[in-house]
């Protein structure tokens, strides 16, 4: 909105918005899910919204160029991190289908 209107608040809103994901949603800079994560009592949906949001980050990204950077900060990690522990071959201890993401 704030592209089309020219707005501030717009801008401040989306900013606002960012704060409050950010204190929320990461926890030590990783993408957490505080409602179930800590239990390990994740369900499908619940396991599904850290990728709607990285997703919808990245969207706001594009969108707000002058956040790209804060927001690239935040997902990056966190991106470098499934990938570094998302591959491997069943024969060495991946628990796993061969050639998938975790698995999935």
């Amino acid at each position: 909105m704030h592209n089309v209107t020219g707005d501030d608040k717009w801008r401040t809103r989306t900013v606002g918005l960012l704060d409050e994901t950010e204190k929320t949603f990461f926890q030590n800079g990783v993408m957490f899910e505080q409602r179930c994560e800590p239990f390990k009592q994740c369900n499908i949906d619940q396991s599904s919204f850290k990728g709607y949001l990285a997703r919808w980050m990245a969207g706001t990204a594009q969108v707000v160029p002058d956040l790209f950077d804060r927001i690239m900060g935040l997902l990056r990690p966190n991106a470098q991190s499934v990938a570094s522990v998302c591959v491997g071959d069943p024969d060495q201890g991946f628990p796993g289908i061969g050639g998938t993401a975790c698995g999935l």
